[in-house]
């Protein structure tokens, strides 16, 4: 696991205490694009780096959030992508490893979700080429839906067919607290985890996209989900106002050091019986002692 945080390209010149700071934890940048030209926001992208090379973090970009790439409207849908692409080139020449997208949204329900999700499916099978070529990665985040805009991404059912697509240089981005708003369940990660390559990691009640630090303020189990993720080959990047950071790294510092979680062949959690039988097992063959988190036995 690498552990990130994201930042609004607009924030970089204030987070330099904060990421000098935190070093031990911070091994991830994700630069979260506006809507200025992409070369305005390139050479403030090298400045910062000059100060972090990547000798310290690696980096990511967060295309420009509005990016739609189910636009109903063709001509409108080419520009988004355009867009899209030349994002794709900005990470090229920034040294990033990967850019995320949202799936895109619409304001009318005269376009169907069918309809959406097949231009979303066109879009993506243009970005991934590009990225191919490009050798950088993109990643596809899920979203949910507000009173203003129907969104894709809010359905595990895109999920699945993005994955049966095989676009190559494409993964996920599992953005745990939409699910927790969205999803019947917040860790429909564990069905997903090969595609993954990167998760947004922030709280919520289930009803709001507040983005609360890492800690006990949501319904979501974060300091079970580091654990039973914390040996996967995946990015973990905080989502929150600049302000909080310190709240979310301070209760990361406190579970991240605590032992692996015991698992079964598949890495996901075993029940409490067969825990406490193998742990048994071990002491009786002398075996070094094993210590558990608590967070083990909570209910997910």
């Amino acid at each position: 696991m690498i552990i990130g945080i994201s930042i609004d390209i607009s924030q970089l010149n204030e987070c330099y205490d904060l990421i000098t700071q935190n070093l031990d934890v911070i091994n991830h940048i994700q630069i979260y694009l506006d809507d200025r030209p992409l070369y305005l926001q390139k050479e403030e992208i090298l400045k910062f780096q000059k100060i972090f090379s990547s000798e310290h973090l690696t980096y990511s970009l967060h295309g420009y959030g509005y990016i739609n790439l189910c636009e109903n409207i063709v001509e409108i849908r080419k520009s988004w992508l355009d867009i899209a692409c030349k994002t794709i080139f900005l990470a090229q020449e920034t040294s990033c490893i990967f850019v995320n997208y949202h799936m895109g949204y619409t304001f009318t329900k005269s376009a169907t979700r069918k309809m959406l999700l097949e231009n979303l499916c066109e879009s993506l099978e243009v970005l991934s080429k590009y990225a191919q070529e490009s050798l950088i990665e993109i990643n596809i985040e899920n979203d949910f839906n507000t009173t203003e805009f129907q969104r894709l991404g809010s359905q595990v059912e895109d999920l699945d067919l993005i994955i049966s697509r095989n676009y190559p240089h494409l993964k996920l981005c599992y953005d745990i607290g939409h699910a927790n708003i969205a999803f019947a369940c917040p860790y429909e990660y564990r069905k997903y985890i090969k595609f993954i390559q990167s998760l947004h990691i922030h709280n919520n009640w289930g009803n709001d996209d507040v983005h609360n630090p890492f800690g006990d303020s949501g319904s979501i189990d974060l300091d079970y989900v580091l654990t039973e993720l914390i040996n996967n080959d995946v990015f973990f990047i905080l989502e929150n106002e600049l302000n909080m950071y310190n709240i979310a790294l301070k209760n990361i510092r406190k579970n991240e050091y605590k032992s692996l979680i015991v698992g079964n062949s598949s890495g996901f959690p075993i029940c409490k019986d067969i825990f406490f039988k193998n742990l048994l097992d071990s002491l009786c063959n002398r075996t070094p002692a094993i210590s558990i988190s608590i967070n083990l036995f909570k209910e997910v």
